[in-house]
């Protein structure tokens, strides 16, 4: 599904993934908002988010805006399968991934234990 969303031309800054809006767009259309609203969901009032939807909403559209969220939700829901299934990495992906982990400090979340585990 990601996959969709971008090209082989296009340019993703991962390090938005851990700064959010300081990133900029991160290359992805309405990234700064995006990243907004990320941060009003997680760490907001109610008024952030209602303000940071709207804008968001007038960036993407309402067809893009549900696409955007529903991306979300269903990328948590993943997490949170494989984080209660403690389903580990297999060694292709763990040498594949490591430069990026290492550069998001994806290695360091305590959920990252299951990613080492041998079966």
């Amino acid at each position: 599904m990601l996959s969709w969303s971008v090209t082989p031309e296009d340019e993703i800054d991962t390090q938005g993934i851990v700064k959010g809006a300081e990133s900029g767009d991160m290359g992805i259309e309405g990234g700064v908002e995006i990243a907004n609203f990320v941060e009003a969901v997680v760490k907001g009032t109610e008024e952030e988010i209602t303000a940071n939807r709207g804008i968001l909403i007038g960036v993407l559209g309402p067809v893009k805006f549900v696409e955007v969220i529903a991306t979300a939700a269903m990328f948590e829901q993943m997490v949170r399968i494989a984080d209660g299934t403690g389903i580990a990495l297999d060694d292709m992906t763990l040498g594949a991934t490591e430069d990026l982990r290492d550069s998001l400090g994806l290695n360091e979340f305590s959920t990252a234990q299951h990613t080492f585990r041998k079966e």
